[in-house]
């Protein structure tokens, strides 16, 4: 069975780059589960995202950084059982998204994904952001990494803004179709990032700390 390690939301919070609402974080244990990915379709962190369609997109997002939050670089220690007290460790995601109205309210929802196929890591975080005058977000998350990574593995963070409406409290997208019951598609955001071999935007699980 898949075992959830943690699916939560935070508290409001108001902060100078205009951020304003909860942030959360969902991530899975994929251990023993089936499906092409390790997880059934229940698995709260497997969503079916769509991509901005024509008539339904807006603004853009700049290059991502995701760095280590401890030291700022493009690595994360393995964490092995023997020193798991020196977790969790977290990456910290950094970019700009312009081009949307000035004072509405966005959320912003990141993924994290393999670098070397853009495929679902079981892990994400969201935060609505208020756009500035400029019509600018200023996205600044940090994010847990799960004890299943693993050495050698390379993570991709892939933000997507939608409207602030379109995100449930758990952090997923409202389903397309509220009839929908199982396997949902989901509501498409406004902008996407997809450059998921960018170096920028990726770390990788190196060695265990010492």
């Amino acid at each position: 069975m898949t075992k959830i390690r943690r699916i939560a939301g935070a508290a409001l919070a108001l902060g100078m780059s205009g951020m304003i609402a909860a942030q959360g974080v969902a991530s899975a244990d994929l251990l023993g589960s089936s499906g092409t990915d390790g997880r059934p379709f229940w698995d709260p962190t497997k969503v079916n995202e769509s991509d901005p369609a024509p008539d339904h997109s807006e603004g853009q997002i700049g290059t991502v950084s995701f760095t280590d939050d401890a030291d700022g670089d493009h690595e994360v220690p393995f964490l092995e059982k023997a020193n798991a007290g020196k977790g969790p460790y977290y990456g910290r995601v950094q970019t700009k998204a312009t081009g949307f109205a000035p004072g509405k309210y966005y959320t912003v929802r990141v993924t994290l994904r393999n670098a070397d196929n853009g495929a679902d890591w079981g892990v994400y975080t969201w935060q609505t952001y208020q756009a500035t005058d400029q019509g600018e977000l200023n996205i600044d998350l940090r994010m847990q990494f799960p004890s299943r990574a693993q050495k050698g593995e390379r993570v991709v963070a892939a933000p997507a803004v939608y409207n602030a409406n379109d995100i449930r409290r758990d952090g997923r997208p409202n389903k397309a179709d509220p009839k929908c019951v199982l396997n949902c598609e989901r509501v498409a955001p406004l902008a996407r990032y997809k450059d998921y071999n960018n170096p920028e935007s990726i770390i990788t699980i190196g060695d265990a700390e010492k």
